[in-house]
């Protein structure tokens, strides 16, 4: 391999890293932003349950607590799920790659 070869290979190879990091940051905004929406919108959400506690309306304040409680449940357990899944799947690929 020539020296112009090894060199445009280098710049290659650094050039797909560059795009791996960059696509690394940007997931992790999107992720952060997500949470910061999820906060909000459960903050939102048991402001209004405690609202209609304080208005006498215990079962639609109860209501929107458990239904509140029930979707941060399902969140931690799907986001669980999807870990355990990426991580086989990443397993399952370094499996096949030593083959």
């Amino acid at each position: 391999m020539s020296e112009r070869e090894f060199e445009h290979q280098l710049d290659m190879e650094s050039g797909q890293l560059d795009m791996e990091r960059d696509q690394i940051a940007s997931d992790n905004s999107l992720a952060m932003r997500g949470q910061w929406i999820g906060f909000a919108v459960v903050l939102a959400s048991l402001c209004l349950a405690g609202y209609m506690a304080y208005l006498d309306e215990a079962v639609v304040a109860a209501v929107i607590a458990g239904l509140n409680l029930v979707g941060l449940a399902g969140v931690f357990v799907y986001g669980g799920l999807r870990r355990r899944a990426a991580q086989r799947h990443m397993q399952d690929t370094d499996d096949e790659g030593a083959e």
